[in-house]
């Protein structure tokens, strides 16, 4: 538990430029390949202030993210997107919830790769 209140603590630490950040269909590689239905449960793993889960907005009936920093998650700007503050690697939904999962830059922060891939 002491790794997830540190980590916590480095994310809190950047939620100001991270709230800051914008991000477009361009940034997220293969954006215009996916077929996304608007009765999708979309979910952002390690979502920060929702950059990348608010491409989906416009595209999804219900965006979700986690994120375990409540200072990053209080930076999503965007109102259409429900963050939650939880560890990803314990997630507080049911199985099987979400018909997208996506992350940037949150899982590889994570050494038991088995067990967030198993969790995902």
């Amino acid at each position: 538990m002491k790794k997830t209140n540190n980590l916590s603590s480095i994310w809190d630490s950047y939620s100001e430029i991270n709230s800051k950040k914008k991000v477009t269909e361009r940034s997220f590689p293969f954006f215009d390949q996916l077929y996304i239905s608007n009765t999708d449960l979309i979910l952002d793993v390690g979502c920060g202030g929702g950059a990348y889960a608010a491409l989906f907005v416009p595209y999804s009936a219900s965006i979700f993210g986690i994120d375990i920093s409540p200072k990053m998650a209080a930076c999503t700007l965007d109102k259409n997107i429900e963050v939650c503050v939880a560890d990803f690697r314990k997630m507080p939904f049911s199985d099987e919830k979400f018909d997208i999962v996506f992350s940037f830059l949150a899982i590889n922060y994570v050494k038991e790769w088995d067990s967030v891939i198993e969790e995902l």
